[in-house]
């Protein structure tokens, strides 16, 4: 049932473009905007619209001065976005539960933290994010807030959280204000309502700033462990609403898993399709599927394993240290005597099967041991080989750092001597110039401190050093969690 408007908001209407845009301020600001239904009082709309009893799980929360009823339904059609989903047979094993909470126009009514707590009570006693569920939110707005709120509060050491956080496979943001909008600030002058203020532009608004710090945290703790949910997508409006752009690409600017996608639609008009065809009905139905279609992997399983497996237990074969050594101390490995080794009896070596991982270069200063042509017949024979992955650096058998093979291989092609005088003069400054990483890591340490080490640093790998000094293998990002991943897997 429409709501009456009071009679100011009639004269803000007919006065439209002639009052100018304070006054299409002021009426966006108190809800006049639309027609448009009373809000739910607080605890009372949230639950399942139609079957619960399915394992996955679409929740719709709207935004400031909405409602369930309201928010999704299309003023034109009658189309009704939740009902849409519902009828739609390609996702008949969804079950639907709305979030419905107070955001009136003028009164008091509870902050954007104190809905999220409420709301996500309420979704783990109504078993929303328990057992086998796979939840897809759908936020509208203010809702994003609100949805965000949530999910970073689930991020926490605690096993029954992080469960419950294991459950939420996709976030889909509609216009959500994720750095303010310029229009709540002029709302909060008006409004008792503190949502509006929790919404003013993000540079001078401390709640947003540190919801967004949460929520990228989330994300990187997310990503660290390769975690596959929840995915994030993010759609924004490109058309004003009584002619104001409610909430443009700049305020809906936050970390999503694609490109933000702009519709050229209202920003009520983002959350209310008018028919299945429209948008943004086939998108967001996408991207549930897409989310809902992520594997199970328990972050607590991966937190564990992580912290009680030693990064050198961590390391996939190809990231071991296997390595052929042009050793300056072996008569064997200088000048021709290495070509000759090289042909009669590392090649067959290596047409066997056998794996060898690294060529390794043990620096003596000042000693011209290594020659240029010798190095290139090496690259020459071992770059078809898979196994070969890295070229390591040592100085009197200490480990100092490494390069990837085709960026070494790439880097001799173009100044052979060059390189050759940098590795027998130990200028390692030189090298690292041209892309050595010297990184590392003890290998005593954990899988867990390695991935944080290399998120710290954005190195794409670190040397794993034994007690005594030598080179365990390389630590890759992608390397660990691979090794990891297979391990819960096969527990589960």
């Amino acid at each position: 049932m429409e709501r009456r408007l009071p009679n100011w908001c009639a004269v803000v209407r007919r006065s439209g473009i002639a009052a100018g845009v304070p006054t299409v301020l002021l009426g966006l600001a108190l809800g006049c905007a639309g027609p448009r239904e009373a809000s739910p009082v607080a605890g009372g709309a949230s639950g399942f619209f139609g079957p619960g009893d399915r394992d996955n799980v679409v929740v719709f929360i709207h935004g400031v001065m909405g409602s369930p009823q309201s928010t999704w339904r299309n003023a034109s059609t009658g189309a009704y976005f939740p009902e849409l989903i519902q009828t739609d047979p390609e996702l008949r094993d969804y079950s639907i539960y709305l979030i419905g909470y107070a955001s009136p126009t003028i009164a008091r009514a509870a902050t954007i933290t104190e809905v999220a707590a409420r709301e996500l009570q309420r979704l783990k006693d109504d078993g929303v994010l328990a057992g086998k569920r796979r939840v897809v939110i759908v936020a509208h707005s203010m809702g994003g807030l609100v949805a965000k709120r949530m999910i970073v509060e689930m991020n926490r050491p605690n096993r029954d959280e992080l469960d419950s956080l294991d459950r939420v496979k996709g976030v889909i943001f509609l216009s959500t204000p994720a750095m303010g909008a310029p229009i709540a600030e002029y709302a909060s002058w008006l409004s008792l309502n503190p949502q509006f203020a929790n919404m003013t532009p993000a540079d001078f608004n401390a709640f947003l700033q540190a919801l967004e710090d949460d929520w990228q945290n989330m994300l990187r703790d997310r990503d660290l462990l390769q975690i596959p949910g929840p995915r994030v997508f993010c759609a924004y409006e490109t058309q004003p609403t009584a002619g104001i752009m409610v909430v443009s690409r700049v305020y809906a600017a936050s970390r999503c898993d694609a490109n933000p996608l702009g519709m050229d639609l209202s920003h009520t008009g983002i959350a209310s399709p008018g028919s299945a065809s429209n948008d943004p009905y086939g998108w967001v139905k996408a991207r549930i599927r897409e989310a809902a279609a992520a594997k199970d992997l328990s972050r607590k399983a991966m937190l564990s394993e992580a912290r009680g497996t030693a990064v050198a237990s961590a390391l996939p074969p190809e990231s071991q240290h296997l390595p052929l050594v042009l050793d300056a101390a072996d008569p064997n490995m200088v000048g021709k005597g290495s070509i000759d080794r090289l042909f009669r009896d590392i090649q067959p070596r290596l047409a066997r099967g056998e794996r060898i991982t690294s060529l390794t270069f043990d620096t003596l200063p000042g000693r011209d041991y290594y020659v240029a042509f010798a190095i290139d017949e090496y690259l020459k024979v071992m770059r078809p080989y898979p196994a070969f992955r890295y070229v390591v650096f040592l100085e009197r058998g200490r480990y100092v750092g490494w390069m990837p093979a085709p960026r070494f291989a790439a880097l001799f092609q173009q100044q052979g001597a060059q390189v050759t005088r940098w590795i027998n003069a130990g200028d390692f400054a030189a090298l690292r110039g041209q892309g050595m990483q010297e990184g590392s890591i003890p290998s005593t340490a954990t899988a867990l401190e390695a991935l944080n080490q290399l998120e710290e640093t954005r190195a794409p790998g670190l040397g794993v050093i034994a007690p005594d000094g030598k080179l365990v293998g390389i630590a890759s990002r992608s390397g660990i969690v691979t090794l990891l991943v297979s391990r819960v897997i096969a527990r589960q």
